[in-house]
């Protein structure tokens, strides 16, 4: 959030932080790149496909703890890293929007093909103030939430 508030100050345009976030949800956080400021290095990286820091960081500590811990030694470097890639991206963003330097040429958001008829009529209900109505659900909510396809009674999360 910390890198669209940014974003949201400096008035960058609309489509520039919907790509931030698309990146977000798709980059196997966290590089190496900020190794070096570490003791640990080579932390298990991992692909949220959610910007909740709740998701993404239970994620990848089910890939460490299974793939690398040692009952021991604890990594804790992830949550210091992440934001480090974050800022760089973000930087990186605005540089391209403001040059003019492949900006134009980036990714577009586009709601994912299994979650696209919730994402329309749900951003539909609330441009119309209906109950229903999510105006910022940008990512799959099948992968939280169990949906009848009539939604009849909504099962809520899984």
């Amino acid at each position: 959030m910390g890198p669209l508030f940014f974003m949201n100050c400096l008035g960058a345009p609309a489509q520039l932080k919907l790509e931030f976030y698309k990146w977000y949800c798709d980059f196997p956080f966290p590089t190496t790149e900020w190794d070096h400021l570490y003791t640990i290095k080579d932390t298990i990286q991992t692909v949220a496909g959610s910007p909740l820091c709740h998701i993404s960081r239970a994620i990848w500590e089910g890939v460490y703890i299974r793939e690398q811990y040692d009952g021991v030694t604890y990594d804790s470097t992830r949550c210091s890293k992440l934001p480090r890639d974050c800022v760089k991206k973000t930087v990186e963003l605005l540089n391209a929007a403001w040059t003019g330097t492949g900006f134009a040429t980036t990714y577009v958001w586009a709601p994912d093909a299994n979650y696209k008829k919730c994402f329309d009529c749900h951003t539909d209900l609330y441009a119309k103030k209906l109950p229903g109505g999510i105006h910022s659900g940008k990512f799959d909510c099948v992968g939280c939430h169990d949906m009848p396809g009539s939604h009849g009674r909504i099962k809520g999360p899984k």
